[in-house]
């Protein structure tokens, strides 16, 4: 959020960032589970889930104000709720995702990795922790299952169908 906050402050706002400057595409990505960090409660970002949508969204529009209004074509916003594992877990291990009514509403899907044979997160001192090797390692079979993410996950399904469109305007102004 801090990065997101400079880059609005900037001189001549986020459209005449260097980042943007130096960059065809540009994702932005947090997940919405800090809509419950102690620090921006008294902002009401959250909302019950499911759906995600609207926690999401509300994220969404606080990056934006912080961003000092709407940012270019050629940035997307990457919000999983509640994080990004719920879409690894909906990618790698869809049985454990339709267990659950909304996998992405689950407060604590980087859990259900637990002792999966992939080993992307291991309990350490009673708190998970993720195996950012093993993350690259299993990044294959995550793009080759993506399908089962944003069929289970209707935030990754928003992310891909944004990066798509925003993708396609690109290379319709590059050609």
């Amino acid at each position: 959020m801090k990065w997101c906050q400079a880059r609005g402050e900037n001189e001549g706002g986020f459209e005449n960032d260097i980042v943007l400057a130096n960059c065809d595409f540009l994702i932005i990505h947090v997940d919405a589970d800090i809509a419950s960090e102690a620090d921006l409660r008294h902002l009401s970002l959250s909302a019950p889930c499911p759906p995600p949508k609207v926690t999401c969204d509300n994220i969404r529009s606080y990056i934006i104000s912080l961003l000092g209004g709407n940012p270019p074509p050629k940035v997307v916003f990457c919000i999983p709720a509640q994080c990004t594992e719920a879409w690894i877990v909906a990618a790698l291990h869809p049985e454990e995702a339709l267990k659950r009514h909304s996998i992405e509403c689950k407060s604590d899907p980087e859990r259900l990795l637990i002792q999966k044979p992939d080993k992307l997160v291991r309990i350490k001192d009673g708190t998970p922790r993720k195996q950012a090797a093993n993350y690259r390692v299993a990044l294959g079979k995550i793009v080759d299952k993506w399908s089962d993410a944003t069929a289970a996950c209707s935030e990754a399904s928003r992310f891909e169908t944004e990066c798509r469109a925003t993708l396609a305007a690109i290379e319709r102004t590059m050609s």
